[in-house]
């Protein structure tokens, strides 16, 4: 919109872009309800449900020795780095939405259009959907990858009809020049996946990570979490994407954001489908009691920015710096982020060289070969 009509603000598109999102994701999350209650509480749910952080954490801040913490305004999601030393984190579905909107609302609607596939043409809506999102997360569509593969061997005999074929098409066509646009001079911390042989021996650490973040949607979920073939593949990608991270957390982070979106859309489901809702029962209210304090910690820390972290010591892992560095303006330079944030993120952000399909272009036009992107 600004670009197409610079007279309208910046602010006012992103914002209008970002408002627009977290109406159709919330508008699909209350849909799930068939009662105005129902719809609020599944929207209450998607806020709440994530992992059992908060007590992951001080529990390893107790074996560590380490001074105690507050249970609210404190960013609870890094405690397995601190635990075990790992680039390894799930989002919640709150500091997804808040961190990384540009990312998580793209990939929870893909999603949404995966699962609830059974309107005519749906399935080249949702191809088309998925190819499309490598512009605003390329780490969600691998951790979505499993649950298109399935959807499409379902819907294999649509791929003959013409408009479910030119979807596809133009949906693939996207994410091959995303593919060729992003894999120029591929940041090393973004993953490994040679690496998954030799990290069997992390399992040990791993299962109280799984543990941790998994149980609430288990407890509701019970033999679903198994039976249901969406909740399956998104359990197994689950359980892989920490064998497979790089020197940042970023894959893990943000390719785990899809299968926990069908493990929260399948946990409200159950809530209301067993009715749930209507009584409160042992395993809901464990769930709820396990990852509540995270959820309202974090709501705490955003609206604090931080600043319960200022009071650890620098070398504490609560500490850090960019656990209570705020944005103060909007008008930050490329240079006053590094200078801010730390150099080392440049070779996250930038690559030396253009991407190929840019040189190609530019050589087919007469130009000159520009090589750098770096400030």
């Amino acid at each position: 919109m600004h670009k197409l009509l610079p007279a309208i603000d910046l602010h006012v598109a992103l914002g209008a872009w970002f408002f627009g999102g977290f109406v159709l994701v919330f508008r699909t999350i209350c849909a799930l309800g068939t009662t105005r209650s129902q719809a609020g509480i599944a929207a209450i749910l998607l806020l709440v449900l994530g992992g059992a952080d908060a007590f992951a954490e001080h529990i390893v801040r107790a074996l560590q020795g380490l001074p105690g913490a507050p249970w609210f305004g404190i960013h609870y999601e890094p405690w397995a780095a601190h635990a075990f030393e790992l680039p390894i984190e799930f989002s919640s579905f709150l500091t997804a939405l808040v961190w990384v909107p540009h990312q998580s609302i793209a990939t929870f609607l893909v999603c949404t259009l995966i699962l609830f596939n059974d309107r005519k043409n749906a399935f080249g809506t949702a191809a088309l959907g998925y190819g499309l999102l490598s512009l605003w997360s390329p780490y969600g569509m691998i951790g979505l990858f499993p649950l298109m593969l399935l959807l499409t061997w379902e819907k294999r005999r649509e791929l003959l009809e013409l408009q479910t074929a030119i979807k596809v098409l133009a949906g693939a066509t996207v994410a091959l020049c995303m593919i060729g646009y992003l894999s120029t001079e591929l940041p090393s911390g973004g993953a490994c996946f040679s690496c998954l042989p030799n990290r069997l021996y992390l399992i040990p650490d791993l299962l109280i990570f799984w543990a941790v973040e998994l149980a609430a949607f288990v407890l509701i979920l019970r033999r679903r979490i198994i039976q249901d073939v969406t909740c399956l593949i998104s359990l197994a990608v689950l359980l892989v994407l920490p064998l497979l991270h790089g020197q940042t957390p970023d894959l893990v982070m943000r390719a785990s954001m899809g299968p926990l979106f069908v493990l929260g859309i399948r946990t409200i489901q159950t809530i209301f489908q067993e009715g749930l809702a209507a009584r409160v029962t042992l395993p809901l209210m464990l769930a709820l009691v396990l990852c509540t304090p995270a959820a309202v910690s974090e709501a705490i820390y955003i609206r604090t920015g931080g600043r319960a972290h200022a009071a650890f010591d620098a070398n504490d892992p609560l500490g850090q710096k960019w656990t209570h560095t705020a944005a103060t303006k909007t008008t930050y330079s490329v240079q006053e982020f590094f200078e801010l944030c730390g150099w080392e993120y440049l070779p996250q952000y930038f690559s030396k060289a253009q991407p190929r399909l840019l040189r190609d272009s530019e050589k087919n036009n007469g130009l000159s070969d520009r090589t750098t992107l770096l400030p």
